[in-house]
């Protein structure tokens, strides 16, 4: 599995962990040192970013979907 496909993955992991239902990434960007997607979530369009060269004081996995709960995430009862 590729660098890219396992931040995908764990984002996409983490978001519906918090309750997020992301639609598939898009690539956004590709950069000569590496890649960038993005993906919003169904429910509240939250975003999940991966980027696989962040900056030095930047992250690979960022976005809503990955920090808060989705505001329209049904309780569990």
């Amino acid at each position: 599995m590729t660098k890219f496909k396992r931040l995908k993955s764990e984002a996409r992991e983490t978001a519906t962990l918090r309750g997020h239902d992301l639609y598939p990434f898009k690539t956004a960007l590709a950069l000569a040192k590496g890649w960038i997607a993005i993906a919003h979530c169904k429910k509240c369009d939250f975003i999940a970013v991966v980027n696989t060269h962040p900056a030095p004081n930047g992250v690979e996995i960022s976005g809503g979907c990955v920090a808060v709960t989705c505001p329209n995430k049904k309780e569990q009862l």
